[in-house]
């Protein structure tokens, strides 16, 4: 099930929120690809971050006021009921602070009825209990504050809570967690892939089928014969990526102990809610580059040697978290095979509290000079471009797009730098620290060629790029059309892209930085779309905005296209055809419902908030508004491919034809 879409009981949320549960981690915005497993069932990627092989926290984010919780009693944890659907977590904060209620840390989402406090003290905790059931809350109830839960691993072995997990054994490697099905030759895993994304096809057409209720007449498509093995489309099978080996970009290292205690940079050898906590050498892992193995171990030996801890989940302490390494290639020659790397990038993450700026100033320049020392002194030497330190304070390693970004100068070097270029075909494409980028751009570019070949382009088409990061798939068809619109909530990606259009001489771009749910109806409809059969050179006057073919492509994060989106692609009667590149199974199929299912005979409903979504699936949820889509031409699903962008594990993306 889809993260962001359960809404448990009460008492279970309780506790998903202090174990870092994925029902509250329904991502706004990070493309990540699609995570597919055998054919005997799917494997859920994280929930967050740039894509399902990066090293992720299974622990939320909390909104904190004030220091960690080391040594707080989990008492002190309080689940606040029967609070108002429509409040989120700064109003609810707000509420707080106006009944004079201290608290260490306040978490709600709009939608739910449920809120969580952690408080300093015992007669804090007290106050807010009195304070807070005196006021009258959702539906005339009055909100009920009780102990949270305790997380799975703090239960204790007396039987109070939850009955404590048995902490898994962790693997004998963390390559196992990484790549884990790298023992398998390469044409296996193709094999596995084929098979995951054929049981999304067939369990596409299972859940629309659901739609075709009261009367609802049923597409032909939702009808398959044995020559589609029951899927609701032309299934392509997948398409190889050209490197296997150390095909990454971009590699997100935990910094944390080893099991024998000892400081690593590497990956967690398992899941945290799981009692696994140690980190692993990724010296073994086939999608890791020689680069990246190399800094990794550059930071490890520094690290060694500083008096600042690593970062310890268990009580989150320490000073040293995570280290990214970025890579760019120079652009590929036709006799190279693999290009080498011109340009690298390094975001080193740590956590500043209660350090005073002096001494982590110093510190950080002794970091610059020993990485640059290793990276020189190597054989051959290793490009060192870009170092940057990124401050974050909170639990999870996934900082918001504000966290403090402070770029270091390089020993020898003049000016330091923030940014590296990578190419996909003959393009050059500026990639920012925190800018998503696909991290196998190998593969990278037969997807959007693909995805350009299946559009249909031609010098009279309009090109919605929509979750289109720095801009990739839209400027390497921009040649193709007339002109490319572009929509990414990533306000440092959109300015990669701009600065991406003029890197290679490309006007015909729009971008916009913008939630695509609060822009691509007022976008769709500021441009004349005009009658297939009006003149080319009438449909050119991009004076007047006009065009005679408009495409979308989507390449949206795991949490899918939000409901405002699907709707409005939907019911835009001119929009003939649609490319969808899938993050997830669930959101594919649940987006491609609301796309796809035929509009109901059915009275629609006035408005969603009678619906009962307890417990829903994403498709299920997906089924519910359909009820109120208005009567619209559905599209068909014509063909698909999956695209291999994750050699050695269960994911790869996929790919999507909608026309009508």
């Amino acid at each position: 099930m889809a993260a962001g879409i359960l809404e448990p009981s009460a008492e279970r949320l309780c506790r998903n929120f202090w174990s870092g549960s994925s029902h509250f981690m329904a991502g706004e915005k990070e493309c990540v690809a699609l995570a597919l497993g055998n054919a005997a069932g799917l494997e859920e990627a994280p929930a967050s971050g740039n894509d399902p092989t990066a090293a992720g926290d299974d622990e939320e984010e909390e909104v904190r006021n004030d220091g960690d919780q080391e040594g707080r009693s989990k008492g002190l944890r309080k689940c606040v009921q029967n609070l108002p659907w429509s409040m989120g977590g700064d109003a609810f904060k707000r509420l707080l602070e106006e009944q004079d209620i201290k608290f260490a840390s306040a978490k709600k989402r709009k939608g739910k009825t449920v809120g969580f406090v952690e408080f300093d003290a015992a007669e804090h905790a007290e106050h807010a209990k009195v304070k807070l059931e005196a006021m009258t809350g959702s539906k005339g109830k009055k909100p009920k504050v009780s102990d949270a839960l305790p997380r799975s691993w703090e239960a204790d072995e007396t039987g109070n809570g939850d009955a404590k997990e048995e902490n898994a054994e962790p693997p004998k490697d963390v390559s196992e967690v990484v790549t884990p099905l790298a023992s398998q030759s390469y044409e296996e895993q193709l094999r596995e892939k084929r098979d995951g994304v054929a049981t999304v096809l067939r369990k596409f057409v299972r859940h629309t089928r659901k739609c075709c209720v009261h009367g609802t007449p049923v597409p032909e498509w939702l009808t398959p014969g044995k020559e589609k093995g029951g899927m609701a489309c032309d299934f392509e099978g997948i398409i190889a990526s050209p490197v296997v080996e150390g095909y990454r970009n971009k590699c997100e290292f935990s910094i944390g102990s080893s099991a024998d205690g000892e400081s690593v940079v590497g990956f967690q050898m398992g899941m945290f809610r799981k009692g696994i906590t140690a980190i692993g050498n990724p010296r073994n892992c086939r999608n890791v580059s020689d680069i990246a193995k190399f800094y990794a171990g550059a930071l490890e030996s520094f690290i060694r040697t500083s008096e600042f801890q690593v970062w310890n989940k268990e009580n989150n302490s320490g000073f040293w978290r995570m280290l990214t390494v970025r890579e760019g290639r120079h652009p590929r020659t036709c006799e190279e095979k693999v290009p080498t790397v011109a340009e690298v990038m390094l975001v080193v993450q740590v956590s500043p509290s209660g350090i005073a700026n002096d001494a982590k100033m110093k510190e950080y320049e002794r970091m610059a000079r020993e990485l640059s020392s290793a990276a020189f002194s190597a054989s051959p030497p290793v490009t060192l471009t870009a170092l940057l330190v990124q401050e974050h304070v909170g639990v999870s390693n996934a900082a918001p797009a504000d966290a403090p970004l402070i770029s270091l100068a390089i020993p020898g070097t003049e000016v330091s730098v923030q940014h590296i270029h990578d190419y996909i075909g003959d393009l050059q494409f500026r990639i920012s620290p925190t800018a998503f980028f696909q991290v196998n751009s190998f593969a990278a570019e037969k997807l959007y060629a693909l995805a350009g070949e299946w559009a249909g382009l031609g010098p009279n088409t309009l090109l919605f790029d929509i979750c289109c990061g720095t801009g990739t798939i839209g400027l390497t068809l921009a040649r193709k059309v007339g002109m490319v619109v572009g929509i990414e909530i990533n306000a440092d990606a959109v300015t990669d892209a701009l600065t991406n259009a003029k890197l290679n001489d490309i006007s015909n771009c729009r971008f916009v930085c913008a939630k695509a749910e609060d822009v691509v109806n007022k976008l769709l409809n500021e441009y004349e779309v005009l009658p297939e059969e009006s003149s080319e050179d009438n449909a050119m006057d991009t004076d007047k905005k006009r065009f005679s073919n408009v495409v979308v492509i989507v390449d949206p994060p795991r949490s899918g296209l939000h409901p405002t989106v699907t709707k409005a692609l939907r019911v835009h009667s001119r929009l003939k055809r649609l490319v969808y590149v899938s993050c997830n199974p669930d959101t594919l199929i649940a987006n491609s419902i609301e796309l796809c299912a035929p509009s109901s005979t059915a009275d629609k409903q006035k408005n969603g908030r009678g619906m009962n979504i307890k417990g829903m699936s994403s498709m299920g949820y997906a089924r519910q508004r359909m009820k109120n889509m208005p009567n619209s031409e559905p599209f068909k699903p014509v063909k698909a491919v999956a695209v291999d962008l994750f050699p050695h594990t269960h994911h790869c993306e996929m790919v999507m034809l909608l026309q009508r």
